[in-house]
């Protein structure tokens, strides 16, 4: 199965946003397909904690999801879509596993936005 994103926060010489303070920002490894739109496997994006920033989440913002799989707990970049009730989680992707959207309904346990991504940076 393709991944999403390493659950490691990496240090990084990624530029801060000068939106948000500093001890709210981090950096995630992209592996897999799941944001290639974005973001390549082995790039990084920069995020600001959703809980610690209070950041709002905006229709059409791309946001990082935690998401439990049975005792796993997976990351993944999906792109908001509201629609009354209920928020769909779109993959950035081209590849086809990664076509159907994740459905958040009000308060789902198993799905959780814990980020919202500012950008993506590729390492040289």
């Amino acid at each position: 199965m393709p991944k999403g994103l390493s659950s490691e926060r990496i240090d990084c010489p990624c530029p801060l946003d000068p939106r948000f303070p500093p001890e709210v920002q981090f950096d995630l490894l992209v592996e897999g397909s799941s944001l290639d739109k974005l973001a390549r496997q082995g790039d990084l994006i920069r995020c600001v904690d959703i809980e610690r920033s209070r950041v709002r989440i905006e229709n059409g913002d791309i946001v990082v999801i935690e998401r439990s799989r049975g005792e796993a707990l997976e990351l993944l970049g999906k792109r908001v879509l509201k629609q009354c009730d209920q928020v769909e989680l779109w993959s950035e992707s081209n590849h086809e596993f990664w076509r159907e959207p994740v459905i958040r309904k009000d308060q789902d346990s198993g799905i959780r936005i814990v980020a919202k991504v500012l950008y993506a940076y590729r390492k040289r």
